[in-house]
């Protein structure tokens, strides 16, 4: 075994040398821990202490009658105090316009030897087809509410490429803030095309407004990280050891050194930009480094070791550590473009949700996606779009519906149930925040907003604005009141981590401090057969899988069990008590093969 153990090491070390070294070397991206650790360092919300207890000055006598019971605790109580939203003011820093240039590629657009060049795939040639793409505006756009009403027709043309044109066609209306149709653009055209898009409104010799400014790069900067980690190199069979422990000193090696380089000459040009522009790039930097990680995970094995189970192990257990430093950086990035894009508002977005399937398949320990499969209420069926306020705000990315909607409109319940799908911008919220007298239809709209980005982004504070909204609609409703159920999830999901870099990073090995299911555990017992009572019951399950006990002995999991099996029985909706039902069996096999309970 000792003979067996050390050929091991030394095939494993051998085979992944050149990897870990090239690995080792590379500096760490500007966009990490400076950034990320303002969210973990944030203070988690105070609670209120409890009441001093007043010590007898003698001995009771030995007749007196005992103490009443304690009257039993209200579930829906709210336990501490509620943190509010700071909301940014969604005005970047003003930054040199000299410095939002982007980085030439080599052998393209480099003029003569530049530090700052980079190595990267040109851009596809659809890509050409966007930037000539041409339309004509119907009349003049020289006012905002023209502006507005071509924008209308140009963002309901369900054709990507023929409502490219139709924007393009806006992008002269002095009606719009200058750049934003062409930042518009690039948005929503293909990712991979963003920099060829952009590149003409960066070189202008007027620079638009620093916000739309930095937009315009963040977006250029973006399609080209989201080139590279690409074209990786392949090895045909045979596997031979040679063989392949030549392939990644070489090929594989060359290849992780020049991406890793590119990918942080390209990252450090938005280290300086702020708000939407650097969460863009922060998650395009986290993405690529992550797909080298992937790809070095993927190389081929040497065929003695993929049919040896010791020799297998070793040899991931050497790569997993050579790769660890690259894999921090994949998320720390990725946790800065988060924490940003949860600041604009960003709920329905693209690269969320490409990072967030990254992050959690790399740290399969700590999901960041954990929370996605919350029931929450029915969502109310919303009536077709009847003014341009409300089409535009089911249309445009939140970034834009932030610029271009008046804040005011988030007081429309129409527009605050689509914003509620999309993302509330910061100057909705704003005027959300400080109204008291909104329609009760607004508030339950910003409630499921709320949920959402704290589903999404982990942040405690959404949960806390949700459980204050939650309080304010219950009133003295019943049980069965849909607004009841919405505290009592609101409640169950406060006290965990600051957000999702603290849920990641800094949170205990298994409970993250969720879990305080009594208001959901009193609906499902009280009305088995009520219209929320499955759903009580499925959450406050799913919630304490979450967030479980320190221990995860077999009495927990059959407990677990247990309760999915009571929800299934309860809820009505077929794919909800298929779930149930599913997740049910799963904790039944973990508890056989779980520790007994000590």
């Amino acid at each position: 075994m000792i003979r067996s153990t050390s050929r091991s090491a030394l095939i494993a070390y051998d085979a992944t040398m050149s990897i870990h070294r090239s690995l080792r070397t590379r500096g760490a991206l500007g966009l990490s821990a400076c950034l990320l650790a303002v969210g973990c360092a944030a203070t988690p919300p105070p609670v209120t202490p409890a009441p001093p207890v007043a010590t007898p000055t003698a001995p009771a006598p030995v007749t007196a009658a005992p103490p009443p019971p304690a009257a039993p605790r209200d579930p829906f109580a709210v336990p501490g105090a509620l943190q509010k939203e700071t909301i940014p003011s969604g005005v970047p820093a003003s930054i040199d316009a000299s410095k939002l240039k982007l980085p030439p590629i080599k052998g393209k657009d480099e003029k003569k030897a530049d530090p700052d060049a980079v190595e990267l795939p040109a851009a596809p040639k659809e890509c050409g087809r966007w930037v000539a793409n041409k339309g004509k505006a119907k009349g003049k756009c020289d006012t905002r509410d023209s502006a507005i009403a071509q924008l209308d027709e140009a963002m309901a043309e369900s054709d990507a490429f023929k409502r490219d044109a139709k924007l393009a066609a806006l992008e002269a209306c002095t009606g719009m803030p200058a750049g934003m149709v062409r930042a518009l653009r690039a948005d929503l055209g293909p990712a991979e095309c963003g920099d060829v898009l952009v590149a003409p409104v960066l070189a202008a010799k007027t620079p638009p407004s620093s916000d739309v400014h930095q937009v315009l790069l963040a977006l250029g900067l973006g399609a080209r990280l989201r080139r590279t980690a690409t074209g990786e190199p392949k090895l045909a069979p045979p596997f031979d050891k040679q063989r392949v422990k030549d392939f990644i000193a070489g090929p594989m090696a060359k290849w992780v050194t020049a991406q890793a380089e590119v990918v942080e000459k390209i990252s450090r040009k938005g280290v300086e930009l702020s708000f939407y522009a650097r969460g863009i790039v922060a998650v395009e930097a986290g993405m690529a480094e992550m797909r080298i990680v992937e790809v070095v995970r993927s190389a081929p094995l040497p065929d003695e070791i993929a049919k040896d189970a010791e020799l297998k192990d070793a040899y991931f257990s050497g790569l997993e550590q050579s790769l660890d430093p690259r894999k921090v950086r994949g998320r720390d990035a990725a946790l800065v473009g988060l924490k940003d894009l949860a600041a604009v508002g960003v709920i329905a977005d693209g690269r969320v949700d490409r990072a967030r399937t990254l992050l959690s398949k790399m740290f399969g320990g700590r999901r960041i996606d954990a929370l996605d499969k919350l029931a929450l209420p029915a969502q109310p069926s919303a009536a077709p779009a009847a003014t341009i306020d409300q089409r535009l705000a089911s249309k445009l990315p939140t970034f834009y519906a932030g610029l271009l909607l008046a804040p005011e409109v988030a007081k429309d319940p129409a527009v605050m149930q689509l914003l509620a799908v999309r993302g509330v911008p910061a100057p909705q919220r704003k005027v959300l925040q400080q109204a008291s007298d909104l329609p009760r239809d607004v508030e339950m709209a910003a409630w499921r907003a709320h949920m959402t980005m704290g589903q999404r982004y982990w942040r405690a504070v959404d949960f806390d604005e949700a459980t204050a909204l939650a309080v304010k609609l219950r009133g003295n409703a019943p049980l069965g009141d849909e607004s009841t159920f919405m505290l009592a999830l609101s409640l169950a999901t406060r006290g965990g981590p600051v957000d999702a870099a603290q849920m990641m990073l800094v949170a205990p090995a298994l409970s993250l401090g969720l879990g305080n299911i009594a208001a959901l555990d009193a609906i499902a017992a009280a009305q088995p057969g009520g219209p929320f009572s499955g759903l009580a019951a499925l959450d406050a399950a799913m919630i304490q899988q979450v967030s479980p006990p320190d221990k995860l002995d077999a009495a927990f999991w059959t407990s677990l069990a247990h309760r999915y099996r009571s929800a299934a029985g309860m809820l009505t909706d077929p794919e909800l008590k298929k779930a149930a039902e599913q997740r049910a069996r799963s904790a039944d096999e973990i508890a056989k093969a779980a520790p007994a309970a000590h």
